[in-house]
């Protein structure tokens, strides 16, 4: 049990007392003037206010002297009233200035010269000693313990702010994770909004189907919402009671698709995966929703009344390459994208170079269907840099920023031999890796997600 300061000093006051009058019982043997009344009341004097000598510091320590000097002038022995004086400059030291404790010290040593000026006895060689020294070292612990409180305030200070820092930091990351999840709501409620007014007439039952699925997917996002809003709060600390969608959610999200009319099949591969990779997956899905959509769309309602038309006759040289589901560019139309989101990942890339620099291993990642390449480090350190480059043309390069897997943004390629990585890390080793002619698109990829861990995952 901590005792209050207030408590210790008065116990501290109280128990000096005691010792002094104590210590008065043995004047007439010490060959001094017994006390008597008035030398016990002095003696009272000079140690109960001790008590308030942290509230009021000079105060007691200008009383406890002039006691002092009284008692001395009554010619009983000094050494029975020494100590409020004395503790009285030590608490000033400890809770004053500088300057101020130094003034004090010359008041104690003046009080204590003339206590053996009056004193037929003493010797003044040694008094004279006393009078310097022990005031220069109650001045010396008592800077020392103005010293060590300010430094454990500060200590204190830096706990409470890093304290705060990492609340902050905390509740920044729940906010992100929320996000991606109401982001993932409203994409699944923007695509079965579209399908149940496609269907509205000539299918209610999917219609129907398809306005339950906005029902409760604009209902969970609400909630998401208030979850993301009281995180966000700077006067709330504490964090939403639920806990964050994870991979067990995944058969309700297959479900949820499969009621607005989509043929969904889901396949789990390993043993679990990392929260950013199930929120990219969901991205994914949910974007080849929408290519569906608009492609159904497109299809049904660009006839006419008139009839059927006839099929134009294809044409090698006007029509547009036939992309794979998911790919979003191809050629130049990948240089600055991330390989990832544009659907290059998965088994459309390989790793057709790679190098050992350092601790580190740099690759050169290329897709034959998007016409692309890209650099990536692994085993990577905060600061190790990465970049991929071709002849004649301006590459991408980034830094790492934590321990995980680095990769750069796509660079259209010629062919994977005129790619090249480089990596140069923190400790100043660098190294590259040139790329060269793999075996073609069927082969299978490496790694999953460019930035990830190297392990298949599902839709990537």
């Amino acid at each position: 049990m901590r005792i209050r300061p207030q408590f210790a000093d008065a116990l501290m006051a109280v128990v000096l007392t005691c010792v002094s009058v104590v210590l008065g019982k043995e004047s007439a043997q010490q060959g001094w003037s017994p006390l008597d009344g008035r030398g016990y009341a002095l003696a009272v004097l000079a140690g109960l206010p001790l008590a308030f000598r942290v509230r009021a510091p000079l105060t007691v320590l200008l009383w406890s002297h002039l006691v002092f000097v009284l008692y001395v002038a009554g010619g009983y022995w000094p050494v029975v009233a020494t100590f409020g004086p004395m503790l009285s400059l030590y608490t000033v030291a400890s809770l004053c200035r500088p300057r101020t404790a130094a003034i004090c010290a010359f008041v104690m040593a003046g009080a204590w010269v003339y206590a053996g000026v009056a004193s037929p006895r003493a010797q003044m060689a040694s008094v004279v000693a006393q009078a310097l020294v022990f005031p220069l070292v109650l001045l010396r612990f008592g800077v020392l313990a103005r010293r060590s409180t300010e430094l454990a305030r500060q200590l204190r200070r830096e706990q409470a702010e890093r304290a705060r820092q990492e609340v902050a930091a905390e509740r920044g990351r729940i906010a992100r994770e929320l996000h991606d999840v109401v982001a993932h709501h409203m994409s699944v409620i923007s695509v079965q909004a579209g399908l149940a007014g496609f269907v509205f007439a000539s299918d209610p039952a999917t219609a129907r189907a398809a306005l339950s699925t906005i029902s409760g997917t604009s209902a969970e996002a609400l909630e998401e919402l208030r979850r993301m809003l009281q995180v966000l709060r700077e006067a709330d600390d504490q964090v939403p009671g639920a806990p964050m969608p994870g991979l067990a959610r995944v058969g309700e999200l297959a479900e949820r698709i499969r009621a607005g009319g989509v043929d969904v099949t889901l396949r789990t591969l390993g043993p679990g995966r990392h929260r950013r990779r199930i929120v990219m997956f969901l991205a994914g899905v949910t974007g080849a929703l929408l290519v569906i959509t608009s492609a159904v769309l497109l299809t049904d309602l660009g006839g006419s009344d008139d009839g059927p038309r006839a099929k134009p006759s294809p044409s090698h040289s006007a029509s547009a390459p036939v992309l794979p589901a998911g790919v979003k560019c191809v050629a130049a139309s990948c240089t600055g994208q991330d390989p990832e989101l544009m659907g290059c990942t998965d088994k459309l890339v390989q790793t057709v170079g790679s190098a050992k620099v350092g601790a580190s291993v740099v690759e050169v990642r290329y897709s034959r269907t998007c016409g692309a390449a890209w650099a990536r480090l692994k085993q990577v350190a905060p600061g190790d840099r990465v970049e991929i480059g071709a002849p004649a043309a301006a590459g991408y390069q980034v830094v790492a920023d934590a321990y995980r897997d680095t990769y750069t943004k796509m660079l259209a390629v010629q062919g994977p031999a005129a790619a090249r990585a480089c990596a140069t890390l923190k400790s100043g080793k660098s190294g590259c890796a040139a790329g060269r002619a793999g075996p073609g698109p069927s082969a299978a990829a490496t790694g999953g997600r460019p930035g990830g861990s190297g392990t298949t995952t599902t839709g990537q």
